[in-house]
C-alpha cells in the first residue's frame, strides 16, 4: 500500500506521537510505500533520518492553506496514497478541508491520553486507538458504532541507546539508580513530586539516586519543582539541556524507570523493571505481570489506579528491587515479555495494513458529511490560526 502520516509540527515538537509516527513508519515502511508530511510553524527533529520523512510543509496562518493545499497536491499525483493517516487532530482538521485530499480516505490515530469529556468527539473514516481506555469508550458510544475501529498498542522499537564509555554521563554501578523522563514545569508534575517522595524513603536505608530528563515547558514551574528537591536534599540530577531531545538515551544509566506512557513502554523494551504513577497513591507503583492489565488500561498515565494488593506491598516490592538481585532479574524477565507482548512496533505493519483495508471498504461517510461532523474543531482550529 502507498501510505502517508500528517502530523501537526510545532514547538519542540519531540513529544511522544512524533516517536510513534516515527517508529511505526519505519515498520510499516519495510513492506509498503511509506510517506510522512509534517504541517505547521517548525520541523520535528524525531524524523531526522527517517527515510519515510518527505517534507514540512510550512503552515502558521489560514491562508498558508492555499500553499499548503497546491504542495500537497503536487506530491500525491506522484504517491498515489491508498490512505492518509492523521497522528493528531489538528493535521486531521487541516487534512479534512484541503480539496487535494477530499478523494482519499483519512484515519486519525487517537495516541493516548483521556477519553473525551463529551460523548461526540472528532470523526475519520476510521479511528486508531492506542491505549484500551479510549478504546472502550468509542466501542460503547453508539454515535460511533458503524466507524471501524482498532486497538493497536503496539508503537515502540527497541531502544538502541549509548553505553556508558559512549557519553559524558558514567553510570555508577554502587548505588541504585532510578530515572524518570518527562516534560518539566507543566504536565506530569504529580509523577515527579511521587518521585521525589519515594527517594526521601528510600534514602533512609538505601543508597538511591534519581535522574530527571527533560525539556523544560514551564521556568517557573521547574524552578519550583526543583526547590522541593533541593529542600529535601534529595539525591537528584537534573538533565534538561538539548540532549534531552533524546533522553531515552539515557536509560543506560538507570537501574529502575519511573514511566508515563511511552517512556515506560521504551524501558520495558530494554527489561528495565518500571514504576508508573497512581492517582490513589503518593509514590509510585512497580508494575509485574499481575498488576500490568490494570495499569496498562490508562495507558500507564496520571489516570492509574493501584488495585489494594500493589499498595499493600508496593514499597517493600521496591526495596527488594534494590537489595534482592534474584527478585531484580525476575521482574526484568517478566518486563521484557511484556514489551514484545504488548508494544513491540515490529509486528505493527499487518494490523495497520489490515485496518487500512477496512477503512478503504467501508464507505460510511462521504467528505462533506466528515467536514459537517468535524466542523466546530475545524472551526476552532482555524480561527486560532486567522491573523
Amino acid at each position: 500500500m502507498n501510505i502517508i502520516f500528517l502530523i501537526y509540527s510545532q514547538g519542540k515538537a519531540s513529544g511522544g506521537h512524533y516517536h510513534s509516527c516515527n517508529q511505526i513508519s519505519k515498520e510499516i515502511r519495510k513492506q509498503n510505500k511509506v510517506s510522512i508530511i509534517s504541517l505547521g510553524p517548525n520541523a520535528s527533529p524525531v524524523f531526522d533520518g527517517n527515510l519515510a520523512f518527505k517534507e514540512h510543509l510550512f503552515y502558521t496562518k489560514v491562508i498558508d492553506l492555499f500553499k499548503v493545499n497546491y504542495e500537497l497536491n503536487e506530491y500525491i499525483k506522484l504517491f498515489k496514497p491508498d490512505i492518509i493517516n492523521c497522528f493528531d487532530t489538528e493535521s486531521l482538521n487541516i487534512a479534512l478541508v484541503l480539496p487535494a485530499l477530499f478523494k482519499h480516505k483519512i484515519i486519525l490515530t487517537k495516541c493516548g491520553g483521556p477519553n473525551p469529556k463529551r460523548n461526540r468527539w472528532q470523526f475519520a473514516d476510521g479511528l486508531l486507538l492506542f491505549s484500551y481506555e479510549n478504546f472502550e469508550w468509542f466501542r460503547n458510544n453508539l454515535v460511533y458504532k458503524n466507524i471501524p475501529l482498532s486497538l493497536v498498542s503496539n508503537r515502540v522499537s527497541r531502544l538502541e541507546i549509548l553505553n556508558s564509555s559512549q557519553s559524558e554521563e558514567r553510570k555508577i554501578t554502587d548505588r541504585f539508580n532510578f530515572i524518570r523522563i518527562s516534560r518539566l514545569g507543566g504536565a506530569y508534575e504529580k509523577t515527579l513530586e511521587d518521585s521525589f517522595r519515594l527517594i526521601e524513603k528510600l534514602m533512609v536505608k538505601h543508597n538511591v539516586f534519581l535522574y530527571v530528563i527533560g525539556r523544560i515547558q514551564n521556568e517557573n514551574r521547574f524552578e519550583n519543582l526543583k526547590k522541593i528537591a533541593e529542600r529535601k536534599r534529595l539525591p537528584v540530577k537534573f538533565i534538561t539541556d538539548e540532549r534531552a531531545s533524546t533522553a531515552s538515551q539515557f536509560l543506560y544509566l538507570g537501574d529502575c524507570v519511573i514511566g508515563t506512557g511511552r517512556s515506560f513502554m521504551e524501558a520495558t523494551s530494554l527489561g528495565i523493571p518500571s514504576l508508573t504513577p497512581a492517582e490513589n497513591n503518593d509514590i509510585p507503583i512497580l508494575v509485574s505481570k499481575n498488576n500490568f492489565n490494570n495499569f496498562f488500561r490508562t495507558n500507564f498515565s496520571e489516570r492509574n489506579l493501584a488495585d489494594a494488593d500493589s499498595l499493600k506491598n508496593n514499597l517493600k516490592n521496591i526495596e527488594n528491587l534494590i537489595s534482592d538481585s534474584s527478585y531484580y532479574n525476575k521482574i526484568s524477565n517478566d518486563t521484557i515479555n511484556l514489551f514484545h507482548l504488548h508494544f513491540d512496533a515490529g509486528i505493527v505493519s499487518e494490523k495497520y495494513i489490515s485496518f487500512y483495508l477496512k477503512c478503504i471498504e467501508s464507505n460510511k461517510f462521504k467528505k462533506i458529511q466528515l467536514i459537517w461532523l468535524n466542523l466546530p474543531y475545524i472551526i476552532r482550529d482555524l480561527f486560532k490560526n486567522l491573523l
